[in-house]
């Protein structure tokens, strides 16, 4: 009787094992509903068979634990685990899928985990975007140009770009196959702001006349549609298999993946927003505020201090935003000081993490690490034109290096 209760208790202990380790894995891969609920049932399944059989031994208590672990990862690679869809847009693997503030900011660094691409300018001041190995930190030219708003997805590396030495701010959507590094222009017009999700590529697009919308590509045909006409020129993600994005008039609008049923979450006139660590983010007046996903429980965060917040972006319960000087242009750089801070969402601990002159300011946060590229002309350094710099440090602004060309 009491090795049975030893039986039991082992069998359970197991099945807690198995469950905390499930969630954690399905929570950060973004699972969907349906793989949730079906890893829920089998490990009910799972206890309630041990509750039932525990007696035939810890041999047979071990198979059944090894059908359920398998059983349990067979759905999570089926239902979003590793596909990329899960309930969010896919930015890059260094980044929690909560926090989708790279999108906002043109990723030009991405990592899929076993290779980062990156757009940076060589020791000639050409453009190129290069590829590195993330184990051994070889890279390699592979497109001649710039590039960024970069999408890795099977075998083929989509971006906002221009070919050429330098940066001509055509930005056309481009096809980069990976095997042979030949490539497609799929969309002549400007575009930018690209993400991934369920085998779509979503994207911001102005036309020649300067309207701006918001598309969608598929990536299995190629196919395009507009799913909102009337757009701005920043910021539309998939979050939790909702479409946001501002409209016209820089309200926060949600609707359903096609574009259709918008609500707007965040009236009056908003400058900014991202979506970080199940938040809103947004600058309205210069003030940084969260929210829900809906719009509801608005709270700030950081009063404004009348200078320009030019980005957003996040990494578990930080902000990262840039302060832009926008009337102190500096002649010898061709472009404007700025900052990068840091904040919590509690509005405290408010720090220093990057101080830089650029022509615009664009943040990624990977990992433990923040990008800040600073597109500028320094003519003392014999650059030819404007060209960007891109400058890594801690999320604390120490251990400054430079990316490699």
């Amino acid at each position: 009787m009491k090795n049975n209760k030893g039986l039991l208790f082992m069998g359970l202990l197991i099945t807690l094992l198995i469950t905390v380790l499930s969630f954690i894995l399905f929570i950060k891969a973004g699972v969907s509903f349906l793989g949730w609920l079906i890893m829920i049932l089998l490990l009910l399944l799972l206890g309630f068979i041990i509750y039932k059989t525990h007696a035939k031994g810890i041999k047979f208590i071990g198979i059944l634990s090894g059908v359920a672990v398998v059983s349990i990862f067979v759905v999570f690679i089926f239902t979003g685990g590793f596909s990329g869809s899960g309930k969010s847009s896919v930015v890059s693997d260094g980044v929690d899928k909560k926090d989708l503030g790279n999108i906002m900011s043109g990723q030009y660094y991405f990592d899929d985990g076993n290779t980062v691409y990156y757009s940076n300018f060589d020791d000639s001041f050409k453009a190129h975007i290069y590829e590195m190995d993330e184990k051994t930190g070889a890279n390699k030219p592979i497109f001649d140009g710039f590039g960024w708003s970069l999408v890795p997805y099977k075998g083929y590396l989509y971006f906002s770009g221009n070919t050429g030495d330098s940066i001509d701010g055509t930005y056309r959507l481009f096809k980069l196959d990976l095997k042979d590094y030949t490539y497609e222009i799929i969309n002549e017009d400007y575009c930018y702001n690209m993400s991934m999700y369920d085998g779509w590529l979503y994207f911001i697009n102005r036309s020649s006349s300067g309207t701006y919308s918001y598309k969608r590509l598929n990536l299995k045909d190629n196919s395009m549609e507009t799913i909102v006409e009337d757009g701005r020129n920043a910021n539309v993600v998939v979050y939790n298999k909702k479409l946001y994005y501002f409209d016209a008039y820089g309200s926060i609008v949600m609707a359903e993946l096609d574009g259709t049923n918008p609500e707007i979450v965040i009236g009056n006139e908003c400058s900014r927003f991202i979506i970080g660590d199940g938040k809103l983010i947004f600058v309205q007046d210069g003030t940084i505020k969260t929210a829900d996903p809906d719009g509801q429980n608005i709270e700030v965060v950081r009063e404004t201090d009348g200078t320009e917040i030019y980005t957003l972006n996040s990494s578990g319960n930080t902000i990262f935003f840039s302060e832009y000087k926008s009337d102190e242009f500096d002649y010898a750089m061709s472009g404007y000081p700025y900052t990068v801070r840091s904040i919590k969402f509690n509005g405290r601990n408010e720090k220093l993490v990057y101080e830089g002159i650029s022509y615009g300011v664009y943040i990624n946060v990977i990992d433990n690490d923040v990008y800040a590229l600073d597109y500028i002309m320094d003519s003392g350094a014999g650059h030819p034109y404007l060209l960007t710099i891109v400058s890594i440090v801690d999320q604390n602004g120490d251990n400054r290096r430079l990316l490699p060309n």
